[in-house]
Order: C-alpha cells, then structure tokens, then sequence
C-alpha cells in the first residue's frame, strides 16, 4: 500500500505518476472518482513538492524529535474499554519516523475531515501533558503539524487512487467511498492554511 516516506517523496511523486497514467489510459467517465483524481491531479503533484519543500530540509533539525511510531495511528486501530485505551492494533506501518506523524494522525476524525476547534483543544491538552514530562512539541514540530496533516490526506488519495487502479471490479458502494475520500482530502488540502493561521 502507498506510504509517504519523509525521507523519499520522490517516490511518492513516482508512484503518483504511475496511477496518473494507468487511470487516465482508461478514458474514465466524467462524474466517476477516477475523473476526479484526474482533474486534481496537478493539485496533489504541487502539494507533493510543496510537503517535500517544507520537511525535507530540516529531517535532522534536532528540534524535530524521532521516534518509534505506529504509522497508521487512529480511534479504529484501538480498543476501548470505557473510556480507556486498553489495546492498539495493526501495526503494518510502524516504522522510526517524526513523532508528529502518529500525532497528526490521531488528530484528524475518522472520517479524514479535521475541525480547528478540536485540533486546538487537543494540542492544548497536549502540550499541558506532555510538558509534566519533558516532551512537549519543539517549535519545529508545532510548525511542521499542518504538514503532517497535508502528508496524511495526500497518502489517502495515494492510497484511493491506487485502488482503483488495481482493483478490478469495486462495488457501487465502494466506488461512492472512495469518491467521497478523494473530495474531503481534496477539499481539506486547500484548508491548510487555516490551520498555520489558526493553530500555528
């Protein structure tokens, strides 16, 4: 499945490519989630280099923490028990990585949409938690966030449109997903500046 490595987004900007030309040699019709990765396709390659621009050049900038991270962290990869986190699964995507990966991650909904108000409310409770520890987010790390958001949705849209290009025969229900996926990842990408004057 399609990861952004941190250390290697001109693979990601390949593998962006690639799905660019299978979809497109298949003359999709105009209103099918395939037209519409096509139409944005040029959004995400600028959202591509504008994320490598932004993170390549301070990778090992020691205010931007590295650690073990899950990857893929969020409410569906745990179980709860009242309200307690009593086990986290799926660790296919674990890896040594900037923590505010995991952290970007869990703050955005379920369903990829974020809310400025929660994504504030979250930090503050953060920042006051972690500082009892020492560990709190660097400068660095704060600045980076809305980066890591913009990393997220556009492994999303990797990850959509890589399943339409190797699935074969996907359900109307499916299809209909996947276009809403590719809307709200699409949409939130313009929002990011939002969250620099807003949270940042």
């Amino acid at each position: 499945l399609p990861v952004i490595d941190v250390a290697n987004f001109d693979e990601a900007i390949r593998k962006l490519e690639e799905l660019f030309k299978i979809l497109k040699s298949r003359a999709p019709p105009p209103e099918s989630p395939e037209a519409y990765f096509l139409v944005h396709y040029e959004e995400y390659i600028k959202h591509l280099k504008v994320l490598r621009e932004k993170v390549m050049p301070v990778l090992n900038d020691p205010g931007l923490l590295w650690s073990g991270i899950h990857g893929d962290y969020h409410p569906r990869n745990m179980l709860w028990e009242k309200e307690e986190v009593s086990a986290i699964l799926d660790f296919g995507y674990s890896a040594i990585g900037p923590r505010i990966i995991d952290l970007a991650n869990v703050m955005l909904e379920t369903d990829g949409k974020f809310d400025i108000e929660k994504i504030r409310s979250f930090l503050r409770k953060f920042q006051t938690y972690q500082s009892t520890a020492g560990q709190a987010l660097t400068e660095l790390e704060c600045r980076l966030l809305p980066e890591m958001f913009r990393r997220l949705y556009l492994q999303g849209i990797l990850f959509q449109a890589n399943m339409l290009a190797r699935t074969d025969s996907l359900t109307k229900g499916k299809r209909k997903k996947i276009m809403r996926v590719l809307k709200n990842a699409t949409e939130d990408l313009e929002r990011l500046q939002e969250v620099y004057d807003q949270i940042i």
